[in-house]
């Protein structure tokens, strides 16, 4: 878009160009933003945790009618659209930049705590002894959940 040459006071924007003018303002901002966010003047995770009752509040109040809205402006075509042309690099870097090294801690920590239980099971024996076995290996790990979080 080229700058006018005289004042166009009162001149309406189409909807076509607001978005244009949005884009072009906002794509040169993620440096920016990084910066920015890394160089905050409060920790925004303290401040979250602060505000987690008032957040708490809010979601409540809003209840599953404001839920159900959000849904029904989804715009299925576009994530679709999303899904099939991005999808697959975006789940990839997920893995690799988040998965996989939540998945190393946890398993660090996870599988020793397995192998602990295993070494502290009643030898195998007949059928009943067998279940219990099981039973007991089972009880064990499922006190387990939720304590090795990567």
């Amino acid at each position: 878009m080229a700058i006018p040459t005289t004042f166009q006071i009162g001149q309406k924007v189409s909807p076509q160009q607001a978005a244009a003018n949005y884009v072009a303002g906002a794509s040169a901002k993620g440096t920016k933003w990084a910066t920015n966010y890394l160089m905050a003047k409060r920790d925004p995770f303290a401040a979250a945790s602060a505000a987690a009752d008032v957040w708490l509040a809010n979601l409540n109040n809003a209840g599953t009618a404001a839920f159900q809205a959000g849904l029904a402006r989804v715009n299925p075509q576009q994530v679709a659209t999303l899904v099939s042309t991005q999808g697959p690099t975006l789940y990839q870097q997920g893995i690799t930049n988040k998965g996989a090294p939540k998945y190393a801690n946890a398993a660090q920590q996870v599988i020793p705590a397995l192998q602990q239980i295993a070494a502290n099971l009643p030898p195998r024996g007949n059928l009943q002894q067998n279940l219990q076995r099981a039973v007991q290996q089972a009880t064990e790990a499922a006190r387990l959940r939720g304590k090795f979080r990567g």
